[in-house]
């Protein structure tokens, strides 16, 4: 049957989602499973998340913007609130939870205004009334006298400061505010709208705790100084991007030499041309010089001689942030330098922190743009988040100086916002007011979690934050650590008036252009050139079901050959892992609902239709005999399927017996193939033992179509006198793997 409407437009392997239940709840119910893992994370008590993204690497934070950005979303709407979190982080460096976890409750009202009859146009109508009424309460609540403000006044920094270094590091923002505050300071421009967050640097060095940071007005460089001489006091520094040795020529020379005489001379002439040139630079007035590129033993030999300190920095960008530090310019070659061309450092020494030897480039007399905070810590996961912390306050710092207008914290900002926008609702006449009402109570997501995550009692929270502010108080907020509501300006927690107008800015952006989705068309239901290899594993008693499916959205068809596809897993686009588990008392049966079959070697020759019938009893009965059990345990072997094999099912055979000669543990590697054209051709089977573990593997040669998708039955007989893992799971009659 051909395939028409929509279906014969697009090619094939699309997919096509429309409605609401298809298109407009189920992307709302991917946002909401979104904001539900970074909700956990809101707020000073907020629990810390593990995630280990595609290269392996650990992350513990508590960063939404670090979460969403190594959790690699693929769902197109959740992906909506994830580029609002990254715009909220890229604006202000803060605030990306509350922008995520706002938009997810708001479509959370969204889908139960949408069951309740309402149609999303309606409820995007009032969603923007409610954010444009919210933009406005939200400057009557700006605390008076803070729209100015001394950007290099440290107790005000501090203040302003606090709430966002406390929700990455609480309990440590005493001693984490006075050291930011200090760095930024030091490098604000006489204009504080210019300043730069890069001109903050943060060195992380193991050991050591909290108490250990420091603040260095200069750089900290990672890495040993070159040569004996250590120590530099007020020196000027010559840089060179291209390295310090001698040119060569880009083709290769020939120098033709007719006794030792001439050998000599040629060696001295050479030596000569570079102490010319290192004492040009030492006659410059240098006393530091910093290489960009590699340092050669003679050129090193001669700086020594001149009593110069060198340097060695790999890094273009923090060449450049050294030249930007000292005040020099970084020369291509190596050559005498102008005076204008150095640059200056009170002092450059060669320091041991926690074992670490790093070099410090100072300026303690100011006329830097680059300060350091140090860090030290006991694991790299918390130097990363001590890292985050510390951005988020130069972020915060930069905020600002753009705007320094501060409303009230600790949930008191969103409360008031929740009590004026309910009454804002009961003055609309039109279905708006049912929207706008939700937005109001989206509000209350804030106080809930932060007291849900303090281990407080919500509800109580939120009814005495609503009687304090109907009462008037509108800067009553929850203080997390004795469990009540209080006034926040005795506690110092402010929020800037920026952060919360682009957090929920763009909530109620992200929020209402889901709702405006409905329809969804996937031009591939794969990744281009992408193939994907899922299975699944269905326990019960005594049988253990194996299934796998193929989603091949390559351009040409390919081949799976000879690998243990019952645990096979793709994850490249050229490379396909077998996976193998440990041994198993469950034993296995053909999948009711698979299009495929396992033919017994005998019968594929054959080519019998029958075949296929009572396929685990067939199985059973000819591979597992307790006399060939027995005789097997002997020696490793290998029983071959009747019948005519192709070469590559005899490689393959060769292999195994290389492979499995030790019986694998859970989920390890075993092989990898590469992935090859072929036909379909039938499954057949082989007799492996691993150990001494007899195994049943299924050996199959299918082709997949491009752009296709299949399912294949898998056969998978595993010894009863061992265990495994699985032996704990036999509760759980069916568990997907």
């Amino acid at each position: 049957m051909r395939p028409y409407g929509i279906q014969a437009m697009l090619k094939e392997g699309h997919k096509h989602l429309s409605g609401l239940d298809e298109a407009v709840l189920k992307n709302i119910d991917a946002c909401k499973e979104l904001s539900v893992i970074t909700r956990t994370s809101l707020g000073p008590n907020g629990m810390n998340k593990m995630v280990i993204n595609h290269l392996d690497k650990l992350f513990v934070t508590n960063d939404a913007a670090t979460i969403v950005n190594e959790l690699e979303v693929q769902h197109p709407a959740a992906k909506i609130l994830v580029l609002a979190g990254k715009a909220q982080q890229e604006e202000i460096g803060d605030g990306a939870n509350l922008t995520i976890s706002f938009a997810g409750e708001l479509l959370q009202g969204a889908e139960e205004l949408i069951r309740m009859g309402l149609h999303p146009s309606e409820i995007i109508s009032g969603y923007t009334k409610a954010i444009n009424k919210t933009v406005e309460i939200l400057d009557e609540l700006v605390e008076k006298g803070s729209e100015t403000m001394d950007v290099k006044n440290k107790d005000e920094v501090v203040s302003r400061m606090k709430a966002a270094v406390a929700s990455k590091q609480f309990g440590q923002e005493g001693i984490l505010c006075p050291l930011i505050a200090d760095a930024c300071i030091q490098v604000c421009p006489k204009n504080p709208a210019n300043f730069n967050v890069d001109n903050v640097r943060v060195a992380k060095l193991l050991g050591g705790g909290l108490h250990n940071c420091t603040v260095v007005r200069g750089m900290v460089l990672k890495n040993d100084a070159i040569g004996s001489i250590k120590r530099m006091e007020k020196a000027k520094i010559a840089v060179f991007a291209g390295g310090v040795d001698t040119s060569a020529t880009e083709t290769k020379g020939t120098v033709l030499i007719h006794n030792a005489e001439q050998l000599e001379n040629y060696a001295k002439t050479e030596e000569a041309k570079v102490e010319e040139l290192i004492k040009a630079v030492a006659d410059s007035g240098a006393k530091v010089v910093v290489s960009g590129a590699a340092v050669g033993d003679m050129a090193l030999h001669f700086c020594e001689r001149y009593k110069l300190m060198v340097l060695k920095i790999s890094s273009k960008f923090e060449l450049r942030r050294f030249c930007r530090t000292t005040g020099a310019v970084a020369l291509l070659k190596l050559s005498r330098p102008n005076p204008d061309e150095l640059g200056y450092a009170d002092s450059v020494s060669v320091e041991e922190i926690g074992g670490v030897r790093v070099t410090v480039v100072k300026n303690e007399e100011g006329g830097n743009s680059v300060s350091t905070v140090v860090v030290r810590g006991s694991t790299d996961s918390i130097l990363d988040d001590l890292e985050r912390a510390v951005d988020d306050g130069v972020n915060t710092y930069k905020a600002m100086c753009r705007d320094s207008r501060i409303v009230p914290g600790a949930a008191a900002t969103e409360i008031e916002l929740a009590r004026r926008l309910k009454e804002f609702s009961f003055k609309e006449t039109g279905l708006d007011q049912y929207a706008i009402a939700k937005f109001a109570e989206s509000f209350e997501m804030v106080p809930r979690t932060l007291a849900e995550n303090a281990g407080l009692n919500a509800m109580e929270i939120i009814s005495s934050l609503y009687a304090e502010h109907a009462a008037g108080n509108t800067n009553v907020g929850i203080d997390l650590e004795e469990g009540i509501c209080k006034d926040v300006s005795t506690m110092s927690i402010w929020d800037l008036h920026l952060t919360k107008f682009f957090a929920l800015k763009y909530a109620a952006d992200a929020a209402c252009t889901v709702l405006r989705v409905d329809q969804v068309e996937l031009a591939s239901i794969a990744p281009e050139n992408m193939i994907e290899v899922k299975w699944l594993v269905t326990l019960h008693q005594d049988l253990l079901g194996s299934e796998i499916t193929i989603n091949n959205a390559k351009s040409s068809s390919i081949q799976l050959s000879g690998s243990v596809i019952s645990h096979l897993k793709v994850s490249t686009p050229d490379a396909t892992y077998a996976v193998g588990l440990q041994g198993s008392n469950y034993r296995s049966k053909q999948p009711m609902m698979s299009e495929f079959s396992i033919l017994l070697p005998d019968t594929s020759r054959k080519g019998s239709s029958n075949s296929s019938q009572s396929l685990a009893q067939k199985a059973l009965q000819s591979l597992f005999s307790r006399q060939q059990i027995e005789d097997e345990n002997e020696g490793f072997k290998i029983e071959e399927s009747e019948g005519e094999e192709d070469d590559d099912y005899a490689h393959m055979t060769e292999r195994m017996s290389r492979i499995y000669s030790n019986a694998p543990r859970e989920f390890t590697i075993i092989d990898r193939m590469s992935v090859r054209r072929a036909l379909i051709t039938t499954m057949q089977t082989s007799r492996v033992q691993i150990g001494r573990l007899p195994i049943a593997v299924a050996i199959g040669k299918p082709k997949t179509p491009k752009n296709s998708r299949i399912r294949m039955a898998i056969l998978l007989v595993i010894s009863e006198n061992l265990h495994s893992i699985w032996d704990g799971m036999a509760p759980n009659r069916q568990s997907g793997l």
